[in-house]
């Protein structure tokens, strides 16, 4: 893997985390998450 798609893919999970934060947050109000959990496992 070239050090470019290393960086892109950091890139991606500390978006993937920030946003799994922010969906976390409005999730508790409209149940969402559980449908994320769901897919993740």
């Amino acid at each position: 893997m070239s050090s470019s798609s290393k960086n892109l893919m950091s890139t991606i999970q500390d978006y993937v985390k920030e946003a799994s934060k922010i969906l976390s947050e409005t999730g508790k109000k409209t149940g969402l998450i559980v449908k994320l959990g769901e897919i993740e496992s």
